[in-house]
């Protein structure tokens, strides 16, 4: 059946499926009718803005939200590392927030500025219908945690649920949150008490309920027989794996996130087991403790689910010919987020350009040249001060000029070092 045959309502029922960010590339802009259905007839818009590219956010953003705002009923925003300052970017590119007028869910992760948060959170009470508001993690300084939650005087008559960090209120001013919700009947809190509670026999025996093994060490203790971890969403492991591993972890198909240690060629094939026995896993973070030669199983692993690879703690500096075997291999192809050490700055031109999937690059530098120039330079002049700083500011500059005016620069809050290249 031709799909453009189908009844308009048959296609609104179809297009309550997608992401808004999905629905509008797949069919805005293919004729008059699609657009009528998505600008005038669809009303339930959901971003989840938290994995997408700055060219796709731009477009969202400056093209069709200004359009529909009142037909978003659940927006996610996130100031993690792999997207800089996008809440700020949102905030200047949308008309305010209380046009979102049937707004249901609004959800902030990870934000660096408190101020931005605030701002954001002092719209919420416009809100006339919303019903759930998740802030999953900010990064304030700790004297700023508590101003965050400086609730606003008007009265939230829609909010029903609401999820905060354990840091976040105090216990007056939780008081006062469910003053002025009066629809307010569930209020989650999320503390480090509730998750050291689920470590107990009771859940990793019975209920298995552990979805997160955070120290390697485990599988080299001596463990009870009768402990099953089937259900694990996020992995740490020590290479060589002992004996015990798969009888402890079962079945690695929720698996999402998996850091490996001390990797090496030898190593090559457990690897690649694990791989191969988690479909889902979506983040990839390999290890090597010592700085050694570059192993060439990086080129071989295989694997299709994968979107983010991160070698931050990789010890080794790629070259520009390493790069490129790099992005030709399976493992590297398709992803969207690259955690990466570079000898030549060219490095990442060549991979901004080429991974066509790429909407994030984080880039360690180590270019012998700068340094020669920057030794030259101490020599020649006392004023030249902080080389590392300038060496960041000079790189992003010179990749402004080589690279598209669409990507956003920024440097790494967490790793001051490394740059970050939203695409």
């Amino acid at each position: 059946m031709d799909f453009e045959l189908l009844l308009n309502e048959i296609l609104l029922d179809l297009f309550d499926y997608f992401d808004g960010i999905d629905l509008l590339r797949a069919f805005y802009s293919l004729n008059y009718r699609f657009n009528d259905l998505l600008y005038n007839q669809f009303r339930l818009y959901r971003f989840n803005f938290s994995s997408i590219s700055k060219r796709d956010f731009d477009m969202i953003c400056q093209q069709h939200l200004p359009f529909i705002t009142q037909r978003v009923i659940s927006l996610s925003l996130t100031g993690n590392y792999d997207i800089p300052e996008q809440a700020n970017f949102f905030l200047s590119y949308i008309p305010p927030f209380n046009h979102f007028i049937h707004l249901q869910l609004l959800s902030v992760e990870g934000f660096r500025s408190c101020r931005t948060l605030m701002k954001i959170l002092d719209e919420y009470h416009h809100l006339c219908n919303l019903t759930y508001l998740t802030i999953n993690s900010y990064n304030c300084g700790a004297n700023q945690a508590h101003t965050v939650f400086q609730i606003p005087t008007n009265i939230s008559s829609s909010l029903e649920s609401a999820s905060i960090p354990s840091h976040g209120p105090e216990l007056n001013q939780l008081h006062t949150l469910i003053e002025y919700t009066p629809c307010l009947n569930r209020l989650h809190e999320r503390t480090d008490k509730l998750l050291k509670s689920f470590q107990t026999s009771f859940w990793t025996n019975q209920h298995q309920c552990i979805t997160s093994v955070q120290n390697y060490r485990l599988f080299d203790q001596p463990t009870s027989s009768y402990i099953r971890l089937p259900n694990i969403k996020g992995l740490r492991i020590k290479l060589p794996l002992n004996d015990q591993f798969w009888s402890i972890v079962p079945s690695l198909n929720i698996l999402e996130t998996l850091v490996v240690y001390s990797h090496a060629d030898s190593f090559q094939s457990q690897l690649q087991v694990l791989l191969d026995r988690a479909p889902n896993l979506r983040c990839l973070d390999i290890r090597q403790g010592e700085s050694l030669s570059l192993e060439m199983s990086l080129f071989q692993y295989r694997t299709s689910s994968v979107r983010q690879l991160d070698f931050r703690g990789y010890n080794y500096y790629f070259n520009e010919e390493e790069c490129i075997r790099l992005y030709h291999s399976q493992l590297c192809i398709q992803r969207e987020v690259l955690f990466i050490r570079i000898k030549s700055r060219h490095s990442t031109i060549y991979l901004v350009k080429n991974m066509i999937n790429l909407r994030s690059l984080h880039v360690k530098r180590d270019d012998e040249e700068y340094h020669k120039r920057l030794a030259t330079a101490k020599n020649n002049n006392d004023k030249y001060r902080d080389g590392n700083v300038e060496n960041e500011e000079e790189l992003i500059d010179w990749l402004k000029d080589c690279l598209p005016s669409t990507c956003l620069f920024s440097k790494n809050a967490h790793f001051p070092s490394d740059i970050v290249i939203w695409i």
